[in-house]
C-alpha cells in the first residue's frame, strides 16, 4: 500500500512535484490506519541521486471501548434475541480496547458484522453507522502510548429473522435444508 502512494520509484527522474505528492499521500495512509502524528521527511540527495523518506509514526489513536447497538428501539420479543446476538456481533467486530484505531479494521469489521447477519437469516440487515468520540484513556491502559482514545459505537439493524424449514423443525438452518434439498433435487 505504501508503495503505491508513491509517485516518484526507481529509475524516475527526481520531480519536487510528486516528492510533495508522495509525502501527502503516505500522511493520509498512515493517519487512516491511526497514527495522526505522523511525521514524514522526504531527502534527495543529487550527487547520489537518492530519495530517501524517514517516516516517524508517532503515537496512534487507540480504541477505549467497543459498542454494538441496535440501531432502533426493540421489540420485547427481540430484546433476547438482541442479547444473545450482541456478543457474537462484538466478538466478530474483531476491535478490542487498546487496539490501534485503524479504519480499515474498522471497516472489515463492518463487513463481517453484515456477513454474519445475512448468514444467521436475518433479511435486512444493516451496519448503519459507526460513531467515534474521543474519550479518556482507561485506568488500565494508561501507559500505553497514545495520541488520544476512541470510543466506537456501532449501531446495526438486525432486520427480521427469517426461516426456512418444515414446520418442528428445530435442527437444520435454512442453507443446510436448501443442501440437502439440492442433493435429493440433483443427486449430487
Amino acid at each position: 500500500e505504501l508503495q503505491s502512494a508513491l509517485e516518484l520509484g526507481p529509475g524516475d527522474e527526481y520531480d519536487e512535484k510528486r516528492s510533495k505528492n508522495s509525502i501527502v499521500a503516505l500522511r493520509e495512509i498512515y493517519k487512516y490506519h491511526g497514527f495522526p502524528k505522523v511525521d514524514v521527511v522526504s531527502v534527495f540527495d543529487s550527487k547520489t541521486t537518492t530519495w530517501s523518506i524517514q517516516v516517524g509514526e508517532g503515537a496512534p489513536y487507540r480504541v477505549r471501548s467497543v459498542e454494538i447497538l441496535p440501531l432502533s428501539e426493540l421489540s420485547r420479543e427481540n430484546e433476547a434475541l438482541w442479547s444473545s446476538l450482541r456478543a457474537n456481533l462484538l466478538g466478530r467486530f474483531n476491535i478490542l480496547e487498546g487496539d490501534i484505531f485503524d479504519q480499515e479494521k474498522v471497516g472489515s469489521g463492518v463487513r463481517s458484522l453484515q456477513s454474519l447477519l445475512i448468514n444467521d437469516e436475518f433479511v435486512g440487515a444493516s451496519v448503519n453507522e459507526v460513531m467515534v468520540d474521543q474519550q479518556d484513556p482507561p485506568e488500565s491502559m494508561k501507559t500505553k502510548p497514545a495520541s488520544g482514545w476512541v470510543r466506537l459505537r456501532v449501531r446495526v439493524n438486525i432486520g427480521d429473522r427469517v426461516s426456512f424449514g418444515f414446520r418442528g423443525n428445530r435442527f437444520f438452518s435454512r442453507n443446510e435444508l436448501l443442501s440437502f434439498l439440492s442433493v435429493i433435487v440433483t443427486g449430487k
